[in-house]
């Protein structure tokens, strides 16, 4: 009998382990559950493009009329070499193809949030994917300033000071169907009506 359950324990850690980092923690994400915008006005931002962090190491935002926002790779002084991270967006499989690296957000007056969520295979034992959520305020059609980047799942704060991000016309944006979430069951009953 104590063979029997030393291999079932066994059998039970590599089930584990075998499922390690295959879960997504979708509890915290939420925006998609809410009118994309809140106040009722028009869409106040311009969509066709992405939005480019001034000043500071970070990633692009592309942000889609029907409330989906993507990830594009990581930029440093994008306006001092525009040309180059152009072609790095272009030909970036991740940007342009991939499924992650996708969320969703929402604007009330001149608030914003955006949740995304984020992949870290090697970060976490049980998680492949968690939300990561930034907020701030909308300074024009063209400049969006996020004062906060938290992570729900480790509850880490990584923006330290205000980041400012710049609008920049873009025709070649990733097509937001691609997003993984987009034929789950989950996400479609509880999208809200204002985001199809």
């Amino acid at each position: 009998m104590p063979h029997k359950k030393t291999i079932t324990a066994i059998c039970i850690i590599l089930i584990i382990f075998s499922l390690n980092s295959c879960f997504t923690k979708k509890k915290d994400f939420f925006a998609y559950k809410y009118p994309l915008i809140k106040s009722g006005n028009p869409l106040s931002i311009k969509t066709n493009g992405f939005y480019a962090p001034v000043d500071i190491k970070g990633r692009i935002l592309f942000l889609y009329e029907n409330g989906i926002v993507k990830e594009g790779p990581w930029v440093s002084d994008f306006f001092f070499n525009k040309s180059k991270y152009f072609d790095i967006i272009n030909e970036d499989y991740y940007t342009q193809k991939g499924k992650e690296y996708f969320g969703s957000f929402m604007i009330k007056d001149t608030s914003i949030v955006i949740q995304l969520f984020n992949i870290h295979t090697s970060h976490n034992p049980i998680y492949r994917r968690w939300v990561f959520e930034s907020s701030g305020l909308i300074t024009s059609d063209t400049t969006i300033v996020l004062y906060s980047n938290f992570e729900y799942l480790n509850k880490n704060e990584f923006y330290k000071v205000p980041v400012l991000f710049k609008f920049v016309p873009y025709e070649n944006k990733p097509d937001s169907s691609n997003a993984w979430f987009r034929n789950k069951t989950w996400y479609n009953e509880n999208m809200h009506d204002s985001r199809r």
